[in-house]
C-alpha cells in the first residue's frame, strides 16, 4: 500500500495548524511566545494572559525508560551501517540488510542507470527471542536486494528495476536456512513468482502465500494442502470506477491462521485498507468485512487491527464474525500530552503487544516521540520508553532498540 503522499500532505496540514495557532500572541523572532510581552507599564492594571504553551520537545537520543509498569528489559541493537532493510523469517527472525553508499569527493551520491552504487552488502540473521545477531553474510555485487521472497527452505533476496519495453535486471541471492552454515549464493529468479509472506496452520498441514504476477504489489493468495498442491484461492481484482468501489486495484495480504482451518487475509486497496476476510481451507467457504479495517496479529486466539485510511483513528479486538469491539480511540489510550496531532500515529502489534511511535510537532519541526508499549487489549501501558531509535522490536520481555552507528 502506498502511503507516502497522503501522510506527508497530513504532516504539512500539522505543521500549518502549529504555525497558526500563536499568529495574534506576541512573539519573539524564533516565533515562539515571549512572556516579557505581555507585561504592562505600572500606571495601567495588567492585561488578562495565560501561561505561554510550550511546544513538545523532540526526544534527544537518549534511550531510557520513562515508565516501565510491565518490568521490560531494553537493549540497544547497533547496526554498524549507513543503511539497512529489514524482513521477517519467521515469528522470532529477521534478516538485516546493510549496506553504506558509495559517493564522489564532493559527497555526492555515485549513481548508475539512476540507482545508487552501495559497497560493503551483508546479511544478518537477528533472534529476537534470544538478542542474538548472526554473522554477516557477504552479498556480491552493488546492487542492494530490496525485497525478499520466501522459500520452503529459507528466502531469496532480490533487487530489480524496470527499464522499460520489457527490460527488466535482476539480481537475486538464495539463502538456505536449513543448512548449519548458511551462506547466500546467486540464483536466477523471476520477481513474478515471489512470495511475500507465507504462513502455515497450527498443525502443520495447510501453507499459505501471497505472490504478486505483475510487479504491481497487489498480491493473489496462494494455499497449499498437505500433500503440497498449490491452489490460487484469492485473485488481485482490478475494478472499473462505475463500480463505485472504495479502490480501483484490490489485493490480497495474509495474515494468519485463526485455528486449523480458517485462513485469515486483510484486502488491500491501492492506498487504503478495504477489509480483511476469513477463507475456510477445508470447504473453500470464503466470508469477508469490507468496512476499511485490517487485521493487525493474532494472539492468543483473537484477532487484533485497527481501521487505516490515511489517519488511525481507533484500535478494535475482532470475532469471527465481524463483530468488533473498540479497545482504544482518539478520546482513550491513543492520545498522549506529547502529540498535538494524535491522528498521525504509527502502530503495530508484535508478540502480542502493540507498539505505538506518534508523531511530535514542535515549533516548525516534526518528529518522532516516544515509543509506548500496550498489551493486547489496551488497558495497560506496559512501558515509555524515550530516545532516538531507527528501529523497535519486541521479543519476549525486551524491546530492542536498532541504532546506526557509521
Amino acid at each position: 500500500m502506498k502511503h507516502t503522499t497522503r501522510l506527508a500532505a497530513l504532516l504539512l496540514a500539522a505543521l500549518a495548524l502549529a504555525s497558526c495557532s500563536n499568529r495574534d500572541k506576541p512573539a519573539d523572532d524564533t516565533g515562539r511566545v515571549d512572556p516579557a510581552n505581555t507585561s504592562a507599564p505600572e500606571t495601567t492594571s495588567a492585561p488578562e494572559t495565560t501561561a505561554p504553551v510550550t511546544p513538545p520537545a523532540v526526544p534527544d537520543d537518549t534511550l531510557q525508560f520513562v515508565s516501565n509498569a510491565g518490568n521490560l528489559k531494553l537493549e540497544t541493537v547497533e547496526l554498524n551501517a549507513e543503511d539497512y532493510r529489514i524482513h521477517p523469517l519467521d515469528k522470532n527472525r529477521y534478516i538485516i540488510v546493510l549496506f553504506n553508499r558509495l559517493r564522489d569527493k564532493d559527497g555526492n551520491l555515485w549513481l548508475e542507470n539512476n540507482q545508487s552504487v552501495c559497497t560493503n552488502i551483508r546479511a544478518v540473521i537477528f533472534d529476537t527471542s534470544t538478542g542474538e545477531m548472526g554473522k554477516a553474510i557477504p552479498i556480491g555485487g552493488s546492487t542492494v536486494p530490496q525485497n525478499i521472497s520466501y522459500t520452503d527452505k529459507g528466502c531469496i533476496l532480490y533487487f530489480f528495476v524496470n527499464y522499460g519495453n520489457g527490460v527488466i535486471q535482476t539480481d537475486a541471492w538464495e539463502l538456505d536456512l536449513t543448512s548449519k552454515t548458511p551462506a547466500l549464493k546467486a540464483v536466477r529468479f523471476d520477481p513474478a513468482s515471489e512470495r511475500t509472506k507465507s504462513v502455515t496452520s497450527p498443525d502443520g498441514k495447510w501453507k499459505a502465500y501471497r505472490r504478486s504476477l505483475d510487479l504491481s504489489g497487489d498480491g493473489e493468495i496462494v494455499l497449499i494442502d498437505e500433500k503440497g498442491k498449490e491452489k490460487v484461492i484469492l485473485e488481485c481484482t482490478m475494478l472499473e470506477e462505475a463500480e463505485q468501489a472504495i479502490s480501483k486495484v484490490e489485493g490480497y495480504n495474509v495474515v494468519g491462521f485463526l485455528d486449523n482451518e480458517r485462513l485469515v487475509y486483510n484486502i488491500t486497496g491501492w492506498e487504503w485498507a478495504v477489509g480483511w476476510g476469513i477463507y475456510n481451507v477445508k470447504t473453500g467457504e470464503k466470508t469477508e468485512f469490507r468496512e476499511g479495517d485490517r487485521i493487525s496479529g493474532i494472539y492468543d486466539g483473537k484477532l487484533y487491527g485497527t481501521d487505516l485510511h490515511y489517519t488511525l483513528d481507533a484500535v478494535y479486538r475482532f470475532a469471527a464474525d465481524g463483530t468488533k469491539t473498540t479497545l482504544a480511540d482518539k478520546t482513550t489510550a491513543l492520545v498522549h500530552p506529547i502529540t498535538t496531532a494524535p491522528e498521525l500515529y504509527m502502530l503495530g502489534m508484535q508478540d502480542g503487544r502493540w507498539l505505538g511511535v506518534p508523531y511530535v510537532v514542535a515549533g516548525t519541526e516534526i518528529g518522532l516521540g516516544n515509543l509506548y508499549v500496550y498489551d493486547a487489549e489496551m488497558k495497560n501501558l506496559l512501558a515509555e520508553i524515550s530516545g532516538k531509535a531507527d528501529q523497535w522490536m519486541l521479543g519476549g520481555d525486551t524491546v530492542y532498540a536498532f541504532v546506526r552507528t557509521k
